[in-house]
């Protein structure tokens, strides 16, 4: 009789060169799939849903009321704070007359108007509480803003991924994080979102403002070309875009973040970013950095710019451009800065009119080269915030 076991099973041999072929493949997935990056994209699928089902009891709640959602120009913050202002936590500057609010732990989650959302949303979901932010620490955290009878809902990501998924996919002008709501016009206004500037298209000599401000910039001899992001503007050097009344930080001490792509032909002595002060970004004296027109420059070497597309993002000050008080990031990164010809001591402030390209002073000292996806934020922003604008468009 045929023994019908026999031939089934495995040799010890076959067993350990399987195993070591699973460890192997392992190995590869893990060096292509960091578990931080892993961890990353679960936390981010997570915000994803709570935020998406919290907009849909929101929006239903909406529907039984005419009264109220909130109180205007105040972010409501998922985080646990004895401050009402959030005073324990480094949270993202907000704009003039805005102000963020917290409730205590205990009462954080409670669906029932006095948690992190301040509206009874009991009959309205299934869930006893409202979601909070997966990491729920400092800058990670669900916000909420209503004005009236509208509302948004926020959150900062952290992958990628869900960058390019998401927060850049989605109706809001915040590029770094995700929103959803029936008026994604107010956390730009809060977050100091002062512009934004695709140059995707061209309209009568004008780029538009994607930063619900309006600010288009009037555009002279700059060529519509494909660029790092669709479409970007073509500098050669009598070139350059101003916008006028972009709404700034402009007082002493304050900070501003430009950030953009830019693919420089190497021509040297050329200012990429100019406030009526004088006061910009230039490429001089081997060095992309900070000048406040006086032959000085605060900056980083250039020599791995040319000709290639790099990400810049600059953090400008108020004052005494130093290096305690401005930072320069190349795609995603802090640099060290130095000083790249003297040591810059007069000081100047970000002027509300701005020019891309050329002096904001004269329009000289043109740019060329190719510039893409401009945006100016009224305050410093953080690394997350920059790696996310850079990882997004990369």
């Amino acid at each position: 009789m045929k023994n019908e076991g026999a031939g089934a099973g495995f040799t010890l041999l076959e067993i350990l060169i399987a195993l070591g072929i699973v460890g192997v493949l392992a190995t590869i997935g893990f060096a292509a799939f960091p578990p931080q990056t892993i961890l990353g994209q679960a936390r981010d699928g997570r915000r994803i849903q709570d935020l998406t089902l919290l907009n849909i009891s929101i929006s239903a709640f909406r529907a039984q009321t005419s009264g109220s959602l909130g109180q205007g120009n105040t972010v409501y913050v998922s985080l646990p704070d004895a401050s009402q202002t959030c005073a324990s936590y480094a949270l993202p500057q907000l704009a003039a007359g805005w102000a963020y609010r917290c409730v205590s732990s205990q009462a954080g989650a409670r669906a029932d108007g006095t948690g992190w959302i301040p509206l009874n949303l009991q009959s309205v979901q299934q869930s006893a509480g409202i979601a909070l932010d997966p990491a729920n620490k400092n800058a990670f955290a669900y916000l909420y803003l209503a004005q009236g009878s509208e509302y948004e809902l926020v959150s900062l990501v952290e992958s990628e991924k869900y960058v390019k998924q998401y927060a850049r996919a989605d109706a809001g002008a915040d590029d770094a994080r995700f929103e959803i709501g029936s008026n994604l016009s107010l956390w730009p206004r809060a977050a100091g979102i002062a512009g934004k500037w695709s140059f995707d298209s061209v309209a009568a000599g004008y780029t538009d403002d994607g930063s619900f401000n309006n600010n288009a910039g009037q555009i002279t001899n700059a060529l519509l070309v494909p660029g790092k992001v669709g479409n970007a503007l073509s500098f050669n050097g009598a070139s350059f875009v101003q916008m006028e009344n972009v709404p700034v930080a402009t007082t002493s001490g304050a900070q501003n973040t430009v950030a953009f792509w830019m693919k420089w032909d190497g021509t040297p002595d050329e200012i990429v970013v100019g406030w009526n002060a004088p006061y910009g970004l230039s490429l001089d004296s081997g060095c992309l950095g900070f000048n406040v027109g006086q032959g000085n420059v605060l900056g980083v070497p250039y020599g791995s710019f040319v000709n290639t597309w790099v990400h810049i993002a600059a953090v400008f000050y108020n004052g005494v451009p130093a290096i305690e008080n401005v930072r320069l990031y190349v795609n995603g990164k802090e640099q060290q800065l130095q000083n790249c010809q003297g040591s810059v001591v007069a000081g100047k402030n970000v002027t509300a009119n701005v020019t891309l390209g050329a002096s904001g002073v004269n329009q000289q000292n043109g740019f060329t080269g190719i510039l893409d996806d401009m945006q100016i934020f009224a305050r410093q922003l953080t690394s997350q915030e920059i790696w996310n604008l850079y990882a997004g468009t990369r």
